[in-house]
């Protein structure tokens, strides 16, 4: 993706660190579309990514990644679409 500007149209915007952040936006109407099964397997991939690699600059972007989803499965369990 490179350097973007936080617009909705990219998953992750990259500050002037070089840091990258999510962009909750695109994250919510990403993932509110894909089942609880590619959920689940997207919160696993992320936490093993972090467990891989502790160090890696991309971490705060898995963690909120889980934290996303997390928010669209307790919604879904509650009947909040």
């Amino acid at each position: 993706m490179g350097k973007q500007t936080s617009s909705d149209n990219y998953p992750y915007w990259v500050d002037r660190r070089g840091v990258p952040h999510l962009n909750f936006g695109w994250a919510e109407r990403h993932y509110a579309r894909l089942s609880e099964e590619a959920l689940r397997f997207s919160i696993s991939d992320c936490r093993s990514a972090i467990a891989a690699m502790p160090e890696n600059p991309k971490n705060g972007l898995y963690e909120d990644t889980i934290h996303v989803i997390g928010m669209i499965l307790s919604g879904r369990s509650r009947g909040v679409t």
